[in-house]
């Protein structure tokens, strides 16, 4: 029983590290094309991003 417990617990912890991975994920896609629309001087489109992420 005892075993089972602490794998169930390493699964949670493993599910949450994933979670929070996939988020950084997308945190650092949205970085990029915030960038990206920078680079390409696209003003109009970068302020409508950060717009909707509010």
């Amino acid at each position: 029983l005892q075993s089972l417990l602490l794998l169930k617990r390493r699964i949670e912890e493993f599910v949450i590290k994933q979670k929070t991975f996939n988020h950084n994920n997308k945190k650092k896609l949205q970085l990029a094309r915030i960038k990206y629309e920078l680079l390409n001087k696209r003003p109009m489109q970068v302020v409508a991003l950060h717009q909707s992420q509010s």
